[in-house]
């Protein structure tokens, strides 16, 4: 059995989430930490580490709803539910912080993902044209 813990991002180990995101997203958000660190009363990030090594990374914007910024497993450990693990904890930070919805958007074409929300409970609730590029976002909610 897997040791899995959830930390927040800190300064001690920035770097570590900061090549999670490369790794996992096709561009740099890694600038996305920084303002995290720096307005820690708007952005909270957390660290899921396996056996002391991180694997997966969520960040949620704080506003008048809870917003995620980023969620991401390495490639190499997925299916082991860790992004459940990770929204979880996520949904429970934001909730702590009298938020009553969690929102997200994702590419349309991203099945694997839109899969893990539904499952989790998240509902469609729009739709963005072309906000990635030539991708449409699809727009979840999950009430708190």
């Amino acid at each position: 059995m897997e040791n899995v813990v959830i930390k927040p991002v800190s300064s001690t180990n920035i770097s570590a989430a900061k090549e999670i995101i490369k790794k996992c997203f096709d561009t740099d958000r890694s600038n996305e930490l920084d303002a995290g660190l720096e307005k820690s009363n708007l952005y909270y990030y957390a660290l899921l580490f396996e056996n002391g090594i991180p694997v997966g990374l969520a960040g949620v914007l704080l506003s008048d709803d809870a917003e995620i910024m980023s969620i991401c497993v390495l490639e190499s450990k997925r299916r082991k539910g860790y992004a459940t693990m990770l929204l979880s904890h996520i949904s429970n930070f934001a909730k702590t912080k009298g938020k009553n919805r969690l929102l997200l958007e994702v590419k349309k074409g991203n099945e694997n993902a839109i899969n893990l929300y539904e499952k989790f409970g998240f509902e469609r609730i729009a739709e963005r044209k072309n906000y990635y590029g030539n991708d449409d976002a699809l727009i979840f909610e999950f009430r708190l």
